[in-house]
């Protein structure tokens, strides 16, 4: 089931780093969020939801992480669907909790939304 908000100019992130509005996102800029080459594009997810789905995956990517900040951001430029990124489809056929994420080459943090526990027996839950 997707969570996607209504409107689509509405996008969202998630990053170990506490950042502040107007912070401008790059590809690799800080440290990437996962362990990848060479990150091209900042990627967005299409709801908070989405964004905190992609930064519970972030901690399990590292193990040290201790909480995620899911921020409300503005891409720049073109914004396109991520299509490398296939989401596992169960016994019916369907996505149990899809995850669609989009990408640009840059963006900008609008507002930190809340940030979650990636850590002990409170993972997942905001904080």
């Amino acid at each position: 089931m997707s969570h996607r908000v209504l409107n689509p100019e509405q996008f969202f992130h998630a990053s170990p780093h506490k950042m502040e509005p107007g912070t401008v996102l790059t590809p690799g800029g800080r440290s990437p969020n996962f362990q990848t080459d060479e990150p091209s594009h900042v990627y967005m997810a299409g709801s908070p939801h989405e964004a905190e789905g992609w930064g519970k995956l972030m901690a399990q990517e590292n193990l040290g992480l201790r909480h995620v900040h899911v921020y409300e951001v503005h891409p720049h430029g073109e914004v396109e669907r991520d299509t490398a990124f296939v989401n596992p489809v169960d016994e019916e056929g369907e996505h149990p909790d899809w995850w669609e994420q989009s990408k640009a080459k840059s963006a900008t943090v609008r507002k930190h939304l809340h940030t979650i526990s990636t850590f002990g027996p409170n993972f997942g839950e905001r904080v």
